[in-house]
């Protein structure tokens, strides 16, 4: 590695520099720079082989054996650490001693046998002046500390390089693979750094049916976590992997086929080394339910889910507990490790609330737990078993000194074990000994994302004991985790028929039990036919369930069992439905199990509904369910309320194809009336039994119910197939769903097209929610079917796809250029999308475009994007207005139009825009020209207002114009996709109406003549007034001037290759933080090659040539790596010479 200075005082005086290179001393290219809190970097060490350049009087130059570095964000004093010779103790130089405190700064290179300083930067850290210098520094500390001269320098510029070692030929090695107690995920751990995308489900494999949805790689990059589908508890299974990669030049595979077991549920190592899970032990039964990778800035606001495990979001989940127990861990500066675990009895019943307690948890506790066991290694901590007088104080908000609760032993004056919640957002999570007067653990000022966290285990030796303003996460420690587990309680049993006759009951909570009447009054008192209710503190659920058992004279009992996604969250409302209690809906996800002859039985039926209500009803099918008579009580009934005292229905249905049946139902059960009851469709009369009044017929009647406890933030839901876009290449299909996808849906036998067309490859768009298929040539205006089956989605349920999913789509043919040929500019772009609009829209699934190559693109950047409106009304006239731009997103999804699928919702200023238009629009009604400072966009499919929210120079607050505000709270209704040039108060075009379905679209150029109310044409609705009505969308290639966003660093750059023909090629590139990749050939993207390698299967002699890959950061971050060339060798003629 290597590091180049150069500084320079005033333009005419000469540059200064020197280049140092020495062996490398981390294999962390992170770590190379400024040495940061947040890079955790410390290095005081030896380094070895220096080579030095410079051109500065008096420093040694030429080759080094040995050197030595001061690389630290905290103060330092003149101590000599190491030892050195010739160090002076007194000054500041070659060997000093880093303090660990405060924030000083030093990034020093010596050579010490020289006794000199190679080069210096301090004193950064701060926001006052650094010190820089190169060579020893003339006068007072010889490593420039105290000189504050960064002033004295027009220039003064740090580059930090690498040198790439090709000579690693080994593959990663698997170390081990972890269950967790959910048995819904494995943590598979390697020896080395990975590639990026080596976390990829399709190279991994387990056994025994389980199927693996998703794979993340951790931040250690030597770490991949894999989302499966349900493990066996009692099966041990074997993990097989091929083709992961590390991160090396060489991306070397590990070798296919490569298999260990899968090792059992078990606590993290460090709680079984340090407290121990055997009988006993204090770990003894616990469960990990979160695990937190502690940051030194918080985050935990922002972050969709900061933890590293996180089990409140998988099923099934933990139903109930009576310990919670937390394990901090700190690894400090100098290696020591620290560590507290500390459990007490259950202080509430939601797990979603026992960890950071920010404010989407809504967990605030200020109060006493007991039975409090605590064991740690840190010196004055009272370890013990079952003691009194332990309190919380977790909360997100500010607080003082106060002892609100009035906490034995607290100070009114001292943060610590007793203080007040005040409003306000910094953040405390302490448990406290009070009894000890000590804090156990403390985590503070993570209120409000990007401060510095406090954080401790025992009270802090200097000023406040709870840690409060400590701000010491990163200047103290290097490691921070915390585990919080709960003590899980044995589940009720199941009532004895369901255990025997359904095992997918397992796991079901046992809610109620009712004993059924002959006659009932269930709206005004249905607790009164309860034989079993378990409702108090029931955990949030994602299923419900019903049991009907019915037995007549001699005959067999008959039995049901109908389970499906949770309809509502009120588990008083999922019982016998009395006052208040109406649900006419379909549900998703329906299992039926019985033994009744005729029933459909099978699992996640997506044709289910339910009728629950105590009122009367009528035949009328007033939800629409497919099949269902309007003259027949069935499973499509209506005109029923949830407010009056009638005939009562409680029906569960399938309403589907070769099914059509009720699946068990009660009515008739106010007012003291006999019931009717039944198991399938009635054999005579009405199906739904509304008319049998039969209960006295059967000897036993016994309905119960159950609930699936789930996570609050459980998603439940199956992804939907929204639309599907052919490429105008007519050899690429974009099927795009409405939520992001399991990697392991981009999988070519899960798509089956229709006639006669091939899949030949599947991959997944950067925004995770298109599948791109590759497939054998479509043929244009041919009108094609896709089927879907085996997509799952990204959530940690991995919920599949509902059978049966298809949709139609054309493939598309020439579009018409329109007057694009007119403009001077369109040359320089490409088309993005072409949309004729109709005289009536449905675009809340996506517009109908001919044309949308956004599906396909090439996560290539493009610095500007261009809009053309083109209309002929019905009279002939014909205008067009085109409006190019800087770009605004790095997104060519987000810049058509803002429908709700595409989640676009911008409304903003853009710059430097070009403006053409037809004769009877330039300068008339649109002002044209190029190089216009500024305008602004108002994109979105809601509705909005008149209120100027954005301040828009001369837009109005009462009229629609180009200054409107945007309504948040609906999420499609009006729409808006307008373009305006504030500066001459106009609007250049716009397309209005269109955010829900079945809307007449309003459209314009220029500002709506005579308009006193909405210039913006917001409430016209003239489609129909045209004959054509073209939106042409364009983006121009090239990359931002102003780019926002991370910028991705590559590490590896890929390396140029020579093969013979039919052999193969691995280019590779490594970079940590990058988003996305893109390969090119000659400059041109390799569809679907979105990987960080590329490998070239089998190459002909058209392979040869450039490779490079676009590496994507965040926002419209990206740079292009170097290119290497792959040379094909023509085989040759083998001729035998004896």
């Amino acid at each position: 590695m290597a590091y180049y200075l150069e500084l320079q005082r005033q333009p005419e005086d000469d540059l200064q520099y020197v280049w140092v290179s020495m062996d490398a001393f981390t294999n962390r290219a992170d770590k190379l720079g400024i040495p940061n809190l947040a890079s955790g970097v410390v290095y005081q060490q030896f380094v070895s082989n220096l080579h030095v350049v410079c051109n500065v009087d008096g420093v040694v130059t030429g080759d080094i054996s040995s050197g030595n570095i001061e690389f630290w964000p905290y103060n330092y004093t003149s101590g000599n650490k190491l030892g050195l010779p010739g160090a002076n103790s007194s000054k500041y130089d070659f060997d000093d001693t880093c303090s660990f405190s405060a924030n000083y700064s030093c990034m020093q290179v010596h050579n010490y046998n020289a006794r000199q300083t190679l080069f210096a930067i301090n004193h950064w850290s701060s926001g006052d002046v650094i010190d820089i210098g190169i060579g020893n520094r003339p006068t007072d500390h010889p490593d420039w500390t105290f000189s504050g001269n960064g002033g004295d320098f027009t220039v003064k510029t740090l580059y930090v390089l690498v040198r790439r070692d090709a000579s690693d030929t080994t593959p990663p090695v698997p170390l081990s693979a972890q269950a967790d107690f959910s048995r819904r995920l494995v943590t598979v751990s390697f020896s080395e750094l990975l590639a990026p995308s080596s976390a990829d489900p399709r190279l991994f494999t387990l056994d025994h049916g389980v199927a693996i949805f998703d794979a993340t790689l951790e931040a250690d990059f030597r770490t991949i976590r894999l989302l499966t589908s349900q493990q066996p508890a009692d099966v041990a299974l074997t993990l097989t992997i091929t083709g992961v990669r590390d991160a090396s030049p060489n991306a070397n595979a590990v070798a296919p086929g490569t298999a260990l077991p899968v090792a059992a549920p078990a606590l993290p190592p460090e709680i079984i080394t340090n407290i121990g899970t055997n009988a006993g032990d204090f770990a003894s039964g616990y469960e990990c339910v979160y695990t937190l990778d502690i940051p030194v800035v918080g985050n935990f606001n922002a972050a969709a889910d900061p933890y590293r495990v996180n089990r409140t979001r998988t099923t099934p989940v933990i139903d109930t507990f009576d310990r919670i127990a937390y394990y901090l861990e700190l690894t400090k500066k100098d290696g020591t490790v620290q560590y507290l675990w500390a459990s007490m009895d259950a202080f509430t019943t939601d797990r979603t609330k026992i960890a950071v307690p920010t404010l989407a948890s809504g967990a605030i506790f200020q109060q006493p737990v007991s039975n409090l066991d605590v064991k740690s290694n840190v010196d004055g901590i009272v370890n013990g078993s079952g003691m009194a007088g332990g309190n919380l104080e977790f909360w997100p908000h500010n607080y003082s000194a106060t002892n609100a609760a009035a906490v034995p032993g607290a100070s009114d004056t001292t943060y610590d074990f007793g203080d007040r919640r005040d409003p306000g957002g910094h953040g405390s999570m302490q448990l406290h000994n009070s009894a000890a007067a000590q804090t156990l653990f403390a985590m503070n000022n993570w209120g409000v994302d990007g401060n510095t966290l406090a954080l401790g285990i025992g009270n802090r030796p200097t000023s406040h004991p709870d840690w409060t303003f400590a701000s010491n996460a990163g200047s103290d420690y290097t490691r921070r985790t915390m585990h919080v587990l709960v003590r899980p309680t044995a589940a009720p049993p199941l009532p004895q028929p369901v255990a025997e006759n359904v095992p997918d009951a397992q796991g079901y909570r046992h809610v109620y039990t009712f004993d059924l009447p002959v006659c009932g009054s269930f709206f005004t008192s249905a607790s009164t036919y309860t034989v079993f209710a378990d409702t108090n503190n029931l955990p949030p659920y994602s299923r419900v369930a019903y049991y009907l058992e019915l037995q007549a004279g001699t005959a067999p009992t008959q039995w049901i069992w109908t389970a499906m996604d949770a309809f509502t969250d009120d588990p008083s409302k999922i019982g016998l439905p009395g006052t208040n209690c109406f649900f006419q809906t379909r549900v998703t996800r329906l299992d039926v199990r019985s033994n009744v002859g005729g029933i459909v039985t099978g699992t996640d039926i997506d044709t289910g509904n339910i009728e629950f209500w105590p009122s009367n009803y009528g035949k009328g099918n007033s939800i629409g369910i497919p099949s269902a008579s309007n003259s027949t009580y069935d499973f499509g009934d209506g005109s029923a309320n949830g407010s009056q005292n009638g005939h009562g229905s409680m029906q569960v249905h399938n309403h589907g194809a070769g099914a059509a049946q009720t699946l068990f139902a009660l009515s008739n059960f106010n007012n003291n009336n006999l019931l009717s009851i039944g198991i399938g469709n009635r054999p005579t009369g009405d199906p739904d039994w509304t008319f049998a009044y039969n209960a006295e017929s059967y000897n036993h009647r016994r309905l119960y119910v159950f609930v699936l406890c789930a996570g609050s933030t459980a998603d439940l839901t199956r992804p939907t197939l929204l639309n599907a876009t052919a490429s105008l290449t007519l050899d690429q299909i974009a099927l795009g769903f409405n939520e992001p996808l399991a990697d392991s849906s981009a999988t070519p036998t899960f798509f089956t097209v229709s006639p006669d067309v091939t899949v030949l490859d599947a991959w997944l768009s950067p925004n995770k929610r298109d599948v791109i298929l590759r497939t054998s040539p479509l043929t244009a205006g041919q009108l094609y079917s896709v089927s879907v089956t085996g997509v799952r989605d990204r959530s940690f349920n991995a919920n599949p796809v509902a059978p049966g999913t298809a949709l139609s789509f054309r493939a598309p043919v020439p579009y018409p250029i329109g007057p694009l040929a007119d403009i001077p500019e369109y040359g320089d772009y490409e088309l993005v999308s072409y949309l004729p609009v109709s005289n009536t829209v449905s675009y809340v699934n996506g517009a109908n475009y001919l044309v949308d190559e956004s599906r396909f693109q090439q996560i290539q950047p493009f610095d500007r994007v261009a809009y053309c409106m083109n209309l002929v009304d019905t009279n002939g006239v014909h205008k067009w207005v085109w409006v190019s731009m800087d770009a605004y997103t790095n997104d060519l999804s987000m810049i058509g139009v803002p429908t709700a699928d595409r989640g676009a919702r911008l409304q903003q200023y853009v710059s430097n825009l070009t403006v053409y238009a037809s004769a009877n629009v330039a300068d008339i009604s649109v002002s044209t020209g190029t190089g216009i400072l500024a305008g602004n966009i108002e994109f979105w499919p809601n509705n909005y207002g008149a209120g100027n929210a954005l301040n828009i120079p001369g837009a109005s607050g009462s009229r629609y114009d180009w200054g409107d505000t945007i309504d948040a709270i609906t999420t499609v209704g009006h729409g808006s996709m307008q373009v305006h040039n504030f500066a001459q108060g106009q609007t250049i075009f716009s397309m209005v109406s269109f955010g829900s379905n079945n809307r007449t679209p309003g459209l314009g150029i220029g500002n709506k003549p005579n308009a006193s109310n909405d210039p913006d044409w917001t409430f016209t609705y003239n489609a129909r007034e045209f004959t054509t009505k073209d939106i042409y969308i364009l983006a121009r290639r090239g990359v931002p001037a102003t780019p926002t966003g991370t910028r991705p660093g590559i590490w590896n750059q890929p390396r140029s290759l020579k093969i013979r023909i039919g052999e193969d090629a691995l280019f590779s590139v490594f970079s940590p933080n990058a988003t996305g990749f893109q390969w090119r050939h000659n400059g041109t993207a390799i569809p679907g090659a979105t990987a960080s390698w590329l490998q070239l299967n089998n190459v002909k002699k058209s392979a040869d040539g450039s490779y490079d890959v676009v590496v994507y950061g965040t926002g419209s971050q990206a740079i292009l790596s170097q290119s290497a060339t792959l040379t094909v060798i023509h085989g040759g003629t083998v001729m035998w010479l004896k």
